[in-house]
């Protein structure tokens, strides 16, 4: 850290406790290649230079906790801040936040989780640059664009804390009463936020070239428009969506590093095909042919998988469960369900067999996660 920065005057903040509800899942939880969002987000700021780290959560506050708890061990400046009130939107946690903060603290560098783009060095600059002003709001700009993180100095706290919230923490930083500066940086991670399924596709294809494709929601619905899909279809595969990606966020939130777009994708088209013979296998080749082939392999296995006790959970052993899970748009006992479709096809000896070896992987799937996601 800059020499210049003592480590008790300077903290920074970290939203994470909104819904992300234009995602697939808790933006926070998404990998980035080997890391969390989440993680990813707090080690820049620790290489940045940070020395002290408050992290508001709200929704989904419980798997969001298990991950930081891992990172205090590594950290111990670490600080969770839990915002009963996040439905009352971002303005709410930055309050919760600022409530939290020592006497000490001069100011806050202000991040949401979905920047995870930002540069360390960016991070430095802003904390040099504060460190040498006096005024009392510095932000970063690219290309004449102011982005994130501001640095807002302990002299704004007051009105933070007075504010309304109408119009967001902008109305507050433009009173005439507040001095502003700004850096400019190259850095466009400044800008590019992960809001969408979309803009996270696209960032990750930007910034690293990597990433499998996959379709989005109005890609999605336009698919099951064109193919004819029943609403009671449409709305088991809903359900069976819903089902997976909260498995996927408690196995992500455990150590897993499964990608929630991707697995919501192959769920909501799994039974595209579902009128055809073989319909796995159709949707699969409808997939593959559209471009999307990571989404096809998960789909084609959700009939037939191979798993077996101990084997490493995917995001085709999740929609497998899930569909298992699912019967029409209504989540039932594991058990239960099988029980139902033994009943119903009785009187066929190998009908009965193949439900029995079907249920028997989805058991061992549901086992598997309940071990790795013990705390």
């Amino acid at each position: 850290m800059n020499p210049e920065i003592p480590s008790s005057e300077l903290s920074a903040v970290v939203l994470a406790a909104g819904y992300s509800s234009r995602m697939s899942a808790i933006k926070a939880m998404y990998p980035v290649n080997d890391e969390l969002i989440i993680e990813r987000v707090i080690r820049i700021l620790i290489e940045g230079g940070v020395e002290r780290i408050y992290v508001v959560t709200g929704f989904k506050s419980v798997l969001l906790s298990n991950v930081l708890r891992d990172l205090k061990t590594n950290f111990p400046n670490l600080r969770i801040i839990n915002n009963p009130d996040y439905d009352d939107g971002m303005y709410s946690s930055v309050c919760s936040a600022v409530k939290a903060l020592p006497d000490d603290c001069e100011g806050f560098m202000l991040l949401p989780v979905d920047y995870p783009f930002i540069k360390p060095e960016t991070i430095q600059n802003l904390l040099t640059s504060f460190a040498g002003s006096d005024v009392d709001v510095i932000s970063p700009q690219c290309r004449g664009t102011s982005g994130h993180p501001p640095v807002i100095s302990k002299a704004v706290f007051d009105s933070i804390m007075g504010g309304s919230g109408e119009g967001g923490l902008r109305a507050v930083l433009s009173k005439p009463e507040f001095t502003t500066g700004s850096i400019e940086t190259g850095d466009e991670g400044i800008l590019d936020d992960v809001d969408t399924d979309e803009a996270f596709l696209k960032l990750m294809r930007k910034y690293f070239d990597a990433g499998p494709d996959y379709p989005v929601t109005a890609e999605i619905k336009k698919l099951r428009r064109e193919s004819g899909v029943p609403p009671g279809v449409i709305a088991h595969m809903e359900k069976v969506c819903e089902t997976a990606v909260n498995f996927c966020e408690q196995l992500n939130a455990s150590g897993a590093r499964l990608h929630p777009g991707l697995l919501s994708a192959a769920c909501r088209l799994h039974d595209i095909c579902r009128t055809e013979p073989h319909h796995a296998a159709a949707a699969a080749r409808l997939l593959t042919e559209l471009g999307y082939p990571a989404v096809a392999s998960i789909v084609s296995q959700h009939m037939e998988i191979d798993f077996a006790a101990g084997s490493h959970v995917d995001e085709a052993a999740l929609l497998y469960l899930a569909d298992k899970m699912v019967a029409g748009s209504s989540l039932v006992d594991l058990e239960e369900r099988m029980n139902a479709r033994l009943e119903q096809f009785g009187d066929n000896p190998e009908a009965s067999e193949n439900i029995r070896i079907r249920f028997e992987k989805a058991f061992l799937i549901q086992s598997r996660i309940d071990e790795l996601t013990k705390n």
